[in-house]
C-alpha cells in the first residue's frame, strides 16, 4: 500500500463485468472536523435490485471490515473489525460497533459471491490515518570557531548540533563561499570515516591541509581555501538529516574575514591567569590571548592542588575561545595550584605548545597522540 494515494475521505472506484453487476464503490465517511472515519460505505451495488439473485439476499456478509496488521504481509487473517451492515437502495453502510480510530489503519473489502453468474471478486479500500509531518526540532547550535576574524592558514571547523544526527555524506551539505558568492571547490579534507564525536553531535571538519601548507601541490596548483583579506561564508544546509530522519530546523551560515596565517606556537608563558580567593567558588581565569581550538582546550586543560590531586569542576570557553573559565565543585583551597596543559594542544591554524604546524608534517588526524604536558602555577590565597 502506497499512503500517498490514500486522504481521510478515500474513493475506489472499480468497474466489475459481471452478469448483474456492473460497478461498486467503496466510500468511507469521515465528517468535517472528525479525525476518523464513522462509517464505511459500498455504493452503487447493481446487484441489488434483482431481489431475486443470491446476492440480494446475502449482502449482509459481503462488506466487511479489517484492521491493517503484520497479517495482511503474511496472509494471516486479520483482525476483523465488529459492526453492523444496513441497506438502503443500491447501497450498503458497515457502521462500526466501536468508533474508528483516528491511529489505526482500516481495509474495507466488498467481496462477491460465487453465484448468479457474477465472478467472485473482491474490490477494496484502505484507510490511513493522517500522518502528523514532524516539526524539525534539530538544529546547529554552534559553529566553532566563534571570531569573526579567521587566520588564513586555519585548520578546522566544529559543527554542534542539539541532537544526534545521521552520518554519511556531510560534505553534500556543507559549503564555503568566497566574497563573489562563488563556491570554493574542495575546500575541506573529505574523510570517508567522519569526525563525529560519540554523541553524534559534534563534527569536526579539516580544511585540506594541502591548501594550507606552503610548498604542498595543492596549494601551488589550486591555491588555498582561504584568502587573507577576503570575507567568506560556511553555509549548512537545512535538507541535512539528524538521527530520525527529520531535515534540520534551519539553514546556518557563518560569515568571517580572513587575516594573516598564523605560524607561531603557542606559549603558555604568555597565558594570563587570574585566581581565585580561597573559600570560594569563584572561577580560576586563564586568557590565552589568541583563540584556541575549541574541543582541544576543554580536553587538555586541567587543574590541579598542590598535593597533585586532579580538582573536579566545570570548564567554559570564553571570549571566542580566548579564555578558559574553570569553576570547581568544591571550594578553593589557600595554597599552590598548577594549571597542567598537554603539549598537543592547538591554536586554530594547528600550531602546538613550543611548535608550529609548518613544522610538522600532516599526520592521520584519527590518529592518538600520547603527549607530554607542561605546567603554569599559581596560588590562591
Amino acid at each position: 500500500m502506497n499512503a500517498k494515494h490514500y486522504k481521510p475521505f478515500v474513493t475506489l472506484l472499480t468497474a466489475l463485468c459481471t452478469h448483474t453487476l456492473t460497478a461498486a464503490e467503496i466510500q468511507w465517511i469521515q465528517p468535517e472536523g472528525a479525525s476518523a472515519p464513522t462509517q464505511v460505505i459500498a455504493s452503487n451495488v447493481d446487484g441489488l435490485r434483482h431481489p431475486d439473485s443470491t446476492f440480494a439476499k446475502g449482502w449482509r456478509s459481503c462488506l466487511k471490515v479489517y484492521v491493517v496488521t503484520d497479517a495482511f504481509l503474511s496472509n494471516e487473517k486479520p483482525p476483523s473489525v465488529l459492526g453492523s451492515c444496513e441497506r438502503s437502495g443500491e447501497t450498503i453502510t458497515f457502521t462500526p460497533r466501536f468508533p474508528f480510530s483516528d491511529r489505526v489503519t482500516y481495509r474495507a473489502e466488498f467481496q462477491l459471491p460465487k453465484s448468479d453468474n457474477l465472478y467472485e471478486r473482491k474490490i477494496h479500500s484502505t484507510w490511513i490515518p493522517r500522518q502528523e509531518k514532524i516539526a524539525p526540532n534539530t538544529e546547529i547550535t554552534q559553529i566553532y570557531p566563534t571570531a569573526d576574524y579567521l587566520p588564513e592558514n586555519l585548520l578546522k571547523f566544529y559543527l554542534t548540533f542539539s541532537n544526534p544526527m545521521s552520518g554519511g555524506y556531510v560534505y553534500d551539505h556543507i559549503h564555503l563561499y568566497n566574497e563573489l558568492d562563488q563556491e570554493v571547490e574542495l575546500p575541506f579534507l573529505e574523510l570517508e570515516e567522519e569526525l563525529w564525536d560519540d554523541a553524534m553531535m559534534r563534527l569536526t571538519l579539516f580544511i585540506d591541509p594541502g591548501r594550507i601548507k606552503r610548498g604542498v601541490k595543492p596549494l601551488e596548483e589550486i591555491g588555498p581555501s582561504l584568502v587573507n583579506g577576503e570575507r567568506f561564508r560556511l553555509v549548512i544546509d537545512e535538507d541535512w538529516k539528524d538521527a530520525s530522519g527529520i531535515a534540520l530546523k534551519r539553514a546556518m551560515t557563518k560569515s568571517f574575514h580572513v587575516i594573516q596565517p598564523d605560524r607561531q606556537a603557542i606559549d603558555p608563558i604568555r597565558w594570563e591567569i587570574i585566581a581565585p580567593k580561597s573559600d570560594s567558588r569563584d572561577a580560576l581565569v586563564v586568557k590565552f590571548g589568541e583563540s584556541l581550538d575549541f574541543a582541544l582546550a576543554q580536553r587538555l586543560i586541567e587543574i590541579f592542588s598542590s598535593e597533585g590531586d586532579w580538582i573536579d569542576g566545570s570548564k567554559q570557553l570564553e571570549a571566542n575561545e580566548t579564555e578558559l573559565h574553570f569553576k570547581p565543585d568544591n571550594h578553593w583551597k589557600k595554597g599552590d595550584h598548577t594549571v597542567r596543559v598537554q603539549m598537543i594542544l592547538e591554536d586554530l591554524a594547528g600550531n602546538n605548545i613550543g611548535k608550529s604546524f609548518e613544522v610538522d608534517v600532516f599526520d592521520d588526524v584519527q590518529r592518538r597522540i600520547h603527549s607530554k604536558s607542561t605546567d603554569r602555577n599559581f596560588s590562591v590565597r
